[in-house]
């Protein structure tokens, strides 16, 4: 390596001093240099001067950006920028006039015509874009600059000459020449905000071109308002840009609009007394994702630039959404320019990554990927602006040419420093994606996730360079003999599913074997040597915001599972349906819910009736069945009188004081009442016979006459509380209204509960408030819409909305109640002509046993004292809804299930834990492989797993045609390899599929330490006593499983450049040939949908449950045989069976 040359530009190697530093960084040194095309031309000797570049018909230097020239004389592009630092703050000393022949109008003109085309050095032919000219001599930017003392100091000044700049800005240029789009990756700290707050200004201060140079429009977009409009943000600088000019020079400098709260701006005037618009109309707007983005619609700008591409959610949505504002069939007219920066702690980078990597599918301006290491990524790629361009002014000469051998070292300096002083995992990851050095580097997801991604995405690159990493890997499929039962492996020519994402959720995928199954002295494979794993409009959805019908759901919102906690979602799923739907109605609710055939419902049929039907238990009858076996099951093997089984999801407290806002004056406000339990009472009383004025901010309430006692009681409340006075509205003799004034409350009310009878409502935080406060609230109900009639409460009510939130709140208290309607008749004389006028009423009726406990929390009130205390006997409504013990869960019968015909859309969610609410019926999203066909990315995927020597050994992940075939390769896969299947419980049709082929012994039982460790309650019969039930708590463990496993330190073999054997501990990791499944992980967050590592997660499971039982030591795994299977009984009652000898042998064991 004494040999090595670099060009003038770069640190010479001896004076590098490689040797002082660590084997490592050496290592990676010379790794990148000689692997990165773009970082080996960039240090070539061979690499030309600008003036020796062949020259266009201008005379300027043909730019080749993949190869760019070494640059010269770089100050020839700054002239008005040095002199605004030699004039102290004047761009010239020439006097201003405004005639273009005056020698000011000729500098002002001949800046604004390089600004449009640019500027070229005859001398050298170095050339820059207009923009980039802009950028240097009329776009001053925070830089950091040392002083006399030699102190480094933040200040604003214009921009010193980059060469990564340079080569930017010559990338969009071409790109808005050949009619492409342009995408640029950069690292932090390189100019990216600064660059484009610049495009915006020169645009709308001079126009694009000569021959555009009016109403021209520009617009950004970002996901939120702080990437646009706070400090340094991109529309703040641009702002910046614009006054500066304004202040010193005299381009056109006044607007028609300034407007920081709307971000807009538009350049013009009026003249005085006339609304006639003079100027060059060129205008910016600042768009936010979601919230305006509808101003893209029918506009027709210049440039479009998406600012911090890299976290944009739905950044391809909004991209095709803006390219019809820029194209006209192969016209393009305008550019839509696409960035991002590197190491964002907010960045996912999956849809960002597909645009930089298949530039022509996107109409990119493309370019050879020089930029990856070869054999890396994708052969074309858009713009990257590496951490080693610019790195810091010691590693940048005075033309502005970047030193790349001393950045490289300095970069890969840092990252040893950070990997080996810090403890935190993650810091070194987001060090990388910070400042990286290939795209791939950029692209590490820095902020959610949990695995180590640094060292999965080197073990990545060791796969993607080596041309032989998958010679010895078998792949093909599994065939099975009729006669013998032997499984076989047979070669094919399918191709394995190697990356991720996949772009088409149809794809087959095939086996790939990276070890055949290892057999004993006596031919055949140990058993419990290997284990495998794997994974498979208008209805009404409980939500954290309440319920909202399905089609209305976004990622935003978060679902309540069947264990009643709120889960995030992760896909959106929309089906075309062609099949009948079923309509499912539960008993004591009024309501039905739609759902498409092979929806799941968490369901049990009743196997004993019932029992002692006259023993009392708390809040409730103990009417229950003896026997549940809760499952899941198809909506269309529902049953009536079958049971759901539904989380009192209520019955928890969420914080409530913050929804309380005194909008009126400091010296008006009162304390927070939604801590008292009289405002409760109060607002059920508003609730009933209430009402919240439109148009003042008065309340209503009606009485009956008779009442005194509510009467009084509510003129105390609202005195104490809100220091307010009943004044009396009407006053009959069977009826008396009374209304008080109090802004904060009238707003309350209109807020959270509703204007006029039928729209009433509770607003969805009210269902979880504490439960006195609910006591109370229903209380204060009863006292105006409720009545007690012998030894039972109803209330009555024209919204029916409101009473199924009153049933809600009721059930949150363990009291047992139901929903009806009651319809009325009555007659009208209109006109001397009799007219029948109807009218809906609907009833909410309570239980015996929930009246009486009601009526236990005030036996005083004047209503409740009417109560009669019959010998209590079971309801029909107690038998058909009850409660956990813990009041936990609520049982309700299901009274009827209609079938209809319907054509059209049907939706389904995927979220955190795959069980969602659907107004009091537990379901599960549709599972991908259940339904034959899907519209999301969800594929099956199985892993083998040899405990001996703790590696994965076998992966098919793919979507066959039929779910039945998944599950076939599953059942083969445990033949071939004598292993058992850890899968999740939640792919029903797994078990269905096992025991129909009477193959439910490979199948491996739910993991007794989960009961150990609480992470589940009790191990199930039948078909909940294999397999796991994923739930939030035990994959969270199964995560910490999987990052023990990759670090896991493994003692292998390697051959030194001598050919000498020496050992070495590498983690476990380094050993994973699944590129796809290192892929997952790198790219891993929450949100996302990962097969594999969800596959990963029952594997992991399933290891730690032979690491508890062999105390670490997973040798020990071999089943030792009793014998028993060598008995005649098997071969006299099950012929050829040997099978079910073994899984009886091991499950008496």
């Amino acid at each position: 390596m004494e040999n090595v040359k670099f060009n003038k530009c770069q640190t010479p190697l001896e004076d590098l001093h490689l040797e002082k530093y660590p084997a490592e960084v050496q290592e990676q040194f010379w790794d990148f240099l000689n692997n990165v095309p773009f970082i080996r031309w960039m240090v070539s000797p061979d690499r030309p001067l600008v003036s020796e570049l062949p020259r266009d018909n201008e005379g300027r230097a043909i730019i080749d950006i993949t190869h760019p020239p070494i640059l010269e004389d770089s100050d020839y592009f700054r002239p008005s920028a040095l002199a605004f630092k030699r004039n102290k703050g004047r761009y010239t000393t020439l006097r201003p006039n405004a005639n273009p022949n005056s020698d000011y109008g000729k500098w002002l003109y001949g800046e604004r015509e390089r600004g449009w085309n640019g500027y070229c050095d005859p001398k050298t032919g170095m050339w820059v874009t207009g923009d980039y000219y802009w950028m240097l001599n009329f776009c001053p930017m925070h830089l950091v600059e040392k002083n006399d003392k030699g102190v480094a100091m933040r200040t604003v000044a214009h921009p010193r000459f980059w060469d990564g700049q340079f080569l930017m800005s010559h990338y969009l240029n071409q790109g808005r020449l050949h009619g492409h789009h342009a995408s640029a990756l950069a690292s932090r700290g390189r100019g990216k905000t600064s660059f484009g707050g610049g495009l915006l200004a020169r645009r709308c201060i001079i126009g694009e071109t000569g021959d555009n140079q009016k109403e021209v429009q520009c617009m950004v977009t970002a996901v939120d308002r702080v990437k646009l409009m706070d400090t340094n943000m991109i529309l703040r600088v641009f702002k910046d840009n614009l006054d500066h000019c304004a202040k010193y020079t005299q381009f056109a400098s006044h607007r028609l609009k300034s407007s920081d709260q709307e971000m807009e701006w538009k350049m013009g005037y009026k003249k005085a007394g006339s609304e006639v618009e003079y100027g060059s109309k060129n205008s910016v707007s600042g768009i936010i994702s979601g919230v305006n983005q509808d101003k893209l619609n029918g506009s027709r700008g210049v440039l479009y630039l998406i600012e911090e591409a890299g976290i944009f959610k739905n950044l391809l949505s909004m991209y095709n959404m803006i390219r019809p504002s820029v194209e006209h069939g192969n016209e393009v007219f305008g550019e839509i320019f696409c960035y991002g920066t590197a190491g964002d702690d907010q960045s996912d980078f999956t849809a960002f990554a597909e645009m930089f990597y298949s530039p022509i599918g996107y109409n990119m301006e493309a370019l050879n990927n020089v930029y990856d290491k070869e054999g890396q990524g994708r052969k074309q790629c858009c713009f990257f602006y590496g951490a080693y361009m610019n790195y810091d002014d010691s590693c940048i000469d005075e033309n502005g040419n970047s030193d790349v051998t001393k950045s490289l070292l300095a970069i890969l300096y840092d990252r040893y420093k950070t990997k080996y002083g810090s403890t935190d995992v993650n810091t070194i990851t987001k060090r990388i994606s910070q400042y990286p050095i290939v795209p791939q580097e950029a692209m590490l997801r820095s902020h959610g996730n949990i695995f180590p991604v640094t060292e999965l995405n080197e073990r990545l690159n060791q796969l993607d360079n080596d041309p032989n990493a998958f010679d010895d890997v078998y792949v093909g499929e599994l065939v099975q003999d009729n006669k013998t039962g032997e499984v076989k492996f047979n070669p094919t020519i399918d191709l394995p599913i190697r990356d991720f994402p996949t772009k088409d959720n149809k794809v087959k995928g095939a086996l790939e074997i990276f070890e055949m199954p290892k057999k004993n002295g006596e031919g055949k494979i140990p058993a419990g040597r290997y284990i495998c794993s794997c994974l498979k409009e208008e209805e009404l959805v409980n939500t954290d915001k309440g319920m909202k019908p399905v089609e209305q759901v976004t990622l935003e919102d978060k679902l309540v599972n069947i264990d009643g906690e709120f889960v995030k979602i992760k896909n959106l799923q929309t089906y075309h349906n062609i099949n009948p739907v079923y309509k499912v109605k539960l008993h004591n609710r009024l309501n039905t819910t739609t759902f498409s055939s092979e929806h799941p419902i968490y369901c049990a049929t009743p196997k004993v009736k019932y029992h002692n039907a006259n023993n009392v238990r708390r809040n409730n009858l103990s009417y229950r069945y003896y026997e549940y076996d809760f499952n899941f099951r198809k909506v269309s093997e529902l049953k009536v009188g079958d049971i759901v089984k539904a989380p009192n999801m209520y019955r928890k407290e969420l914080p409530f004081m913050q929804y309380w806002v005194d909008n009126v004056r400091i010296d008006r406000q009162i304390e927070n009442p939604l801590d008292k339990e009289d405002f409760w009472w109060l607002l059920g009383l508003i609730i009933g016979d209430g009402w919240a004025n439109n148009t003042g901010y008065s309340i209503h309430i009606s009485f009956n006459a008779l009442e005194q006692e509510y009467i009084d009681k509510a003129k105390d409340i609202v005195e104490n509380l809100f220091h307010r006075s009943f004044v009396t509205a009407k006053d009959e003799v069977t009826c008396k209204e009374y209304s008080f004034c109090f802004q904060s409350l009238n707003t309350f009310i209109r807020n959270n509960i509703g204007c006029g009878a039928k729209n009433k409502k509770l607003a969805e935080w009210i269902k979880y408030i504490p439960l006195r406060f609910k006591k109370q609230l229903l209380l204060g109900y009863l006292a105006s819409d409720g009545c007690v009639y012998k030894d039972k409460i109803e209330y009555v009510s024209v919204s029916l909305h409101l009473l199924n939130d009153m049933q809600d709140i009721l059930t949150s208290l363990g009291i047992t109640s139901s929903v009806t309607e009651m319809y009325a008749s009555d007659y009208n004389i209109i006109n001397g002509k009799k007219v029948r006028n109807e009218k809906y009423k609907y009833h909410l009726r309570i239980a015996r046993i929930g009246s009486k406990e009601i009526v236990s929390w005030n036996p005083i009130d004047l209503k409740l004292r009417k109560y009669s205390y019959p010998e209590l006997t079971i309801s029909h409504t107690a038998k058909r809804m009850w409660f956990s013990e813990d009041l936990k869960y609520v049982y309700i019968k299901v009274a009827s299930i209609e079938t209809e015909e319907y054509i059209g859309n049907v939706y389904n969610f995927e979220c955190e834990t795959h069980t969602f609410m659907c107004d009091w019926i537990p379901t599960h999203n549709c599972d991908p492989y259940d339904a034959d066909c899907s519209n999301t990315m969800s594929l099956g995927s199985i892993f083998v797993m040899d405990l001996w020597i703790d590696m994965i050994v076998a992966e098919y992940t793919g979507r066959p045609t039929f779910a039945e075939d998944f599950y076939e390769i599953c059942k083969k896969l445990c033949l071939f390899y004598n292993c058992r299947c850890m899968y999740e419980q939640n792919v029903m049709g797994m078990f269905s599929y096992f025991s129909s082929r009477n193959a439910t012994h490979l199948l491996a039982e739910t993991p007794e330490y989960l009961v150990q460790r609480n992470m589940i309650s009790s191990i199930g019969y039948g078909n909940k006593s294999v397999g796991i039930r994923a739930t939030t708590p035990i994959i969270n463990g199964a995560f910490k499983m999987i990052q023990t496993w990759l670090r896991k330190p493994i003692v292998s073999i390697e051959t030194d450049a001598d050919g000498n054997n020496n050992e070495v501990s590498i983690p476990n990791l380094y050993r994973i040939k699944n590129r796809a499944l290192l892929k997952e992980l790198v790219l891993w967050n929450p949100q996302g949908n990962f097969d594999r590592v969800m596959s990963l997660v029952q594997l992991m499971l399933y290891r730690e449950e032979k690491m508890v039982l062999y105390h670490g030591d997973l040798r020990h795994t071999e089943e030792v045989s009793s014998g028993m299977e060598k008995d005649d009984y098997w071969d006299k009652n099950y012929p050829g069976k040997k099978n079910y000898a073994i899984a009886v042998k091991s499950y008496y064991l």
